[in-house]
């Protein structure tokens, strides 16, 4: 946690230090955080780990661009979207589902009624790493499927 416990004003500094050498140098900077608004503010990629193990390695903003919250009628067929959702849950006759490599060709399955909306790099890693422990407590469950990254 490079930026831990620096006030605000050092902290900006020290990111835009970090930034401006990669602008002028093309270095690459190996930033470990769990600070994730300051990852989502300067990385091009993100590497997520969880438990030391590798849960995802792609470029931020395909993984932001990508990755959706969907909020659906309770009788939409998940299986329509290809193994790609990330964890769900069915409360109040509808589906929330979060899914991964969500596309303009996907939102044509909806239902009308469907809401389709982005998240933050934090929402998205707590959803991965949610699914993770799922797994872990129940291996054989149903509501858990494969990423498509």
């Amino acid at each position: 946690e490079p930026s831990y416990g620096l006030d605000p004003i050092v902290r900006r500094s020290f990111l835009s230090t970090v930034a401006e050498v990669v602008a002028e140098d093309g270095a690459t900077v190996l930033l470990s955080s769990h600070l994730m608004n300051e990852v989502e503010r300067i990385a091009d990629r993100v590497i997520m780990l969880h438990r030391g193990r590798l849960l995802l390695d792609v470029p931020l903003a395909d993984l932001l661009a990508r990755t959706r919250l969907l909020r659906l009628p309770a009788d939409f067929d998940l299986s329509r979207l290809d193994g790609r959702v990330i964890r769900t849950d069915r409360s109040g006759g509808e589906w929330t589902a979060i899914v991964a490599n969500f596309s303009d060709d996907d939102r044509r399955l909806l239902p009308p009624a469907a809401a389709v909306d982005a998240l933050s790099l934090e929402d998205i890693f707590c959803e991965y790493a949610l699914r993770e422990e799922e797994k872990e407590e129940n291996p054989l469950s149903s509501r858990v499927e494969s990423c498509g990254d």
